[in-house]
């Protein structure tokens, strides 16, 4: 029993340290990257507000100040703003997730920190978990600043009494997002060319995830490979909660998916990661630039 309890308090401190060094990895690169350099900490924060106005106006002069039949159709609301604003939010939360796991490592060989983050005796697993606490935390500060401005200049309401459920919707996203970005920055690791593939998959994500239109508007084949990203189900089940007001237990289907892939992603995202650094190590390209 003394042993028993000993292994318990062991793994209990274990994970403890492990979600200090988390945090401490997010605060550095917070201070790092937006506020060492406030300039590009605003361009990153503005930049997806003034992106998202353009499909605002563009709805609001097709629309007028009438409701669109077919829109309702498609989506169940008339409220095309709060849907884009929903949208985006999504969208842009999980996007920025992705580029922060994506680009972990290759980041460290532009400051020239990698071989400091190789040689410290803290795992991979616990260091990128540290990038995705950051950018959770910047991404959540982005999304309260948007439901605001939302508020402020269209006078947008939600279900606000549905934001815990909502809350599980993202976790399951966020989870999923983390083994998916384990495989992209080991693969990034080996190949370098993190900058055009990963802003190219983001702008595949963008272009076929339902952020400011209904998904029935994509052709067929594009609409079932953007159900296989968790971007997809996170944005269609939120939506259904925040605008729609629909039960939680409706959303099962895009539970299940999100579960499923957490489950799935989370380790083979880790093996294919360990996978890819050793053979990153054996072709003698891990410092490369």
């Amino acid at each position: 029993q003394g042993g028993g309890v000993y292994l318990v308090r062991t793994e209990t401190l274990n994970i403890m340290r492990n979600f200090y060094l988390a945090v401490q990895v997010a605060k550095a690169e917070i201070l790092m990257y937006y506020i060492r350099y406030p300039m590009r900490g605003m361009v990153f924060f503005i930049a997806p507000i003034i992106w998202m106005l353009p499909f605002i106006y563009f709805g609001r002069a097709l629309m007028g100040n009438s409701t669109s039949e077919h829109f309702i159709e498609l989506t169940g609301t008339y409220d095309y703003i709060s849907y884009v604003i929903l949208g985006s939010i999504i969208v842009n939360f999980s996007t920025r997730l992705f580029m922060e796991m994506g680009f972990s490592i290759r980041h460290e060989s532009w400051r020239g920190t990698f071989e400091t983050v190789f040689s410290v005796p803290l795992s991979r697993f616990t260091f990128m978990s540290g990038k995705l606490f950051g950018g959770i935390a910047y991404s959540s500060l982005f999304a309260i600043t948007l439901l605001l401005l939302s508020w402020v200049m269209f006078q947008k309401t939600y279900y606000f009494n549905r934001v815990p459920e909502a809350i599980l919707i993202f976790i399951l996203v966020i989870t999923s997002i983390y083994g998916i970005g384990l495989i992209v920055a080991g693969i990034m690791l080996v190949f370098k060319e993190a900058h055009s593939t990963l802003w190219f998959l983001d702008m595949i994500i963008v272009l076929i995830t339902p952020m400011a239109y209904p998904l029935a508007v994509l052709p067929p084949v594009l609409q079932k490979v953007s159900l296989l990203l968790p971007m997809t189900r996170a944005t269609i089940a939120i939506r259904n909660l925040l605008l729609l007001d629909q039960p939680l237990i409706s959303q099962w289907d895009h539970i299940l998916v999100l579960s499923l892939y957490t489950v799935f992603f989370i380790p083979v995202g880790w093996r294919t990661y360990r996978l890819m650094e050793r053979r990153a190590l054996k072709k003698g390209v891990v410092g490369h630039y």
